[in-house]
């Protein structure tokens, strides 16, 4: 409708850039533990629940849709071509698993991210672990990692240091 304020439309011209991103990234090499194509997004609305509503819809958005459109439902989501299609394919994270993604595409080691987060949520890492090797078998299910990456290392280091529970990429201050 004319001079309608669509807050949304941004963020789903990202959302639709994003995928075509994805679909028209590279193959993986063979050291890669990570799909190359993975893009992280944050958003504000629910784009990809508008997304597939528009996909299918037969008729244009009504006022009640343009409504429901402009509530903000903040998400954090994985875009991504599956790596044995040429599926693009959207999922919907939590923020604790948004930011291990993120620090593992910027080259921190599963390890060091694991420590660090215990350190964050005050937990210990053997505590923590259970919860991250269900999140890696997830990310291998779904296509977001194309192998599971070794965290014991996180294990073993924090059992001979305890102090060295730092943010990745960091260093301690203690030798």
């Amino acid at each position: 409708s004319k001079g309608k304020s669509r807050p949304w439309l941004g963020e789903f011209a990202d959302y639709e850039w994003a995928r075509f991103v994805a679909h028209s990234g590279r193959a993986a090499r063979e050291d890669e533990w990570i799909n190359p194509t993975l893009i992280l997004k944050r958003f504000s609305f629910a784009v990809p629940g508008f997304y597939q509503a528009l996909l299918s819809a037969t008729d244009l958005p009504t006022d009640s849709d343009e409504k429901a459109m402009s509530e903000k439902q903040p998400s954090c989501l994985a875009i991504f071509r599956q790596p044995d299609s040429e599926s693009v394919k959207s999922l919907e994270l939590q923020p604790a698993a948004f930011v291990l993604l993120e620090e593992w595409m910027a080259g921190k080691t599963p390890g060091d991210c694991a420590i660090f987060l215990a350190k964050e949520m005050n937990l210990s890492v053997e505590a923590l672990l259970p919860g991250i090797e269900a999140l890696i078998q997830t990310l291998k299910a779904e296509g977001i990692l194309l192998k599971i990456p070794a965290i014991q290392k996180a294990r073993s280091n924090r059992a001979k240091n305890p102090s060295r529970a730092v943010a990745p990429g960091k260093t301690s201050s203690r030798s």
